[in-house]
């Protein structure tokens, strides 16, 4: 006869929870803190929507997968008679085996049947014929996982699944599967941060001093922390920010804009994730930006720099004559004539690079990509109607640790530095929990 445990679960409200509440944080988990928010009516977009549903449906029935087969090896080992379970260590073994397979057919299986076909699980399956073969933005759908590609979805959701079914073990049975694996590693998830009275902005130059305060939201998301480095993947997005004057010029107007590189957030802190913006007004001469661009990406190799920017003075950038030869921004219909008009400065190449310095962040420590597209327009609204000067779509470098702009070789004058390169401005990590 099989023996009555000494282990494993003995509270049924418990147990209770566990089945009920564990489920539901997995959504969370995946489409975000606000289910309601999260939910998309067929009207709103009938990709978004079923590809959003399938992918819910699959996770969860990974979820249940790996719940089921512990039961049966829980089963299987309390039945045996030779050798049947003596302590929670054989209860624990239980989680994750997969003696048929089961757990493996519905979580993470990719088997090539013939060139070019796979048999894929679930997961795997909606997320690429629900929702990236209908056209349907990864990262839109699931923001916690900041995944751009089907097998870093995947991944995600797999974790995410694996991590509440150890959470619900943990909570009815009292006991983890005990290896340091990540399994009940979670996304962080997303964040809205409200740029408030105390955010603000500010322009130097030798023509004087510009700035003012900003008003606005940027949306953070991060994905599940490594376990061995504490570090994740994260995006941020712009979703609101108010215009701002220019005195003299109009309305600075800014909206998001996609596919910039994720960024990371360091949960135990160590990782260097200062930076330094400097804009070197002369690495050469240039006939062109093509040629400023090759000189610009030289000479940021040499210094272990990365480029952000380039532009050869006198041509213009963006808009209808975009590359084409300027004296001013009246010749650059929608963009911008590199250099000060009237300036003299022309055939010279400008070179905006990005160093990361040195230095470990704190816990929480974050840097991450802003993807907007600045214009200046004469009037409000903000419509696109009346375009003075276009930036174009623009990578903007956050951090929460120290940073440093600075302008070398300001006005042709080899050396002279805007400012002094004291200005140095730090910020407050996030955190992670």
């Amino acid at each position: 006869m099989p023996r009555t445990p000494t282990y494993g679960p003995r509270d049924p409200d418990a147990v209770l929870r566990a089945a009920t509440d564990e489920p539901r944080a997995l959504l969370r988990d995946v489409l975000g803190a606000d289910l309601e928010a999260a939910v998309r009516r067929e009207a709103d977009g009938r990709d978004a929507a079923r590809c959003r549903q399938q992918v819910a449906r699959s996770v969860q029935g990974c979820h249940a997968t790996l719940l089921r087969e512990l039961d049966a090896c829980k089963r299987r080992g309390l039945a045996r008679k030779n050798a049947p379970f003596d302590d929670a260590a054989d209860l624990a073994s239980c989680f994750g085996a997969d003696p048929k397979g089961m757990i493996a057919k519905r979580c993470d299986r990719r088997i090539e049947k013939r060139p070019g076909r796979f048999i894929l699980d679930p997961l795997r399956r909606a997320l690429e014929t629900r929702c990236v073969a209908r056209g349907v933005d990864l990262g839109e759908i699931l923001p916690a996982c900041a995944a751009a590609t089907v097998e870093e979805a995947h991944a995600c959701l797999e974790r995410a699944a694996r991590c509440r079914a150890c959470l619900a073990v943990e909570a009815s049975d009292a006991l983890d599967d005990g290896v340091a694996n990540a399994s009940c590693a979670s996304p962080l998830g997303s964040l809205a941060c409200t740029l408030d009275d105390e955010t603000g902005f500010f322009f130097e130059s030798s023509a004087g001093f510009l700035g003012g305060g900003l008003a606005g939201t940027l949306e953070v998301a991060c994905g599940t922390p490594d376990a061995a480095s504490g570090t994740a993947p994260c995006t941020c997005g712009l979703a609101a920010l108010s215009p701002v004057e220019v005195p003299g010029r109009g309305w600075a107007c800014a909206s998001p804009v996609d596919g910039c590189p994720a960024g990371t957030i360091d949960c135990d802190g160590g990782t260097s994730l200062d930076l330094a913006i400097s804009a070197d007004h002369d690495v050469g001469t240039c006939t062109g930006n093509a040629s400023c661009a090759a000189q610009c990406a030289t000479s940021c190799a040499a210094s272990g720099a990365d480029v952000w920017d380039s532009g050869c003075e006198g041509f213009c950038e963006g808009g209808a004559s975009d590359g084409g030869a300027c004296a001013g921004d009246a010749q650059c219909p929608g963009g911008r004539c590199n250099g000060v008009a009237g300036g003299g400065h022309g055939n010279v190449c400008q070179c905006q690079r990005i160093e990361l310095t040195s230095g470990g962040s704190g816990p929480g420590g974050l840097r991450c990509n802003l993807g907007l597209r600045l214009r200046v327009e004469a009037a409000l609204p903000c419509d696109g109607a009346d375009v003075l000067l276009d930036l174009g779509d623009r990578c903007l470098p956050l951090t929460t640790e120290s940073a440093q702009a600075s302008l070398v070789d300001q006005d042709h004058v080899p050396g002279r530095q805007l400012p002094n390169g004291s200005d140095v401005i730090a910020g407050q990590a996030l955190g992670c929990e």
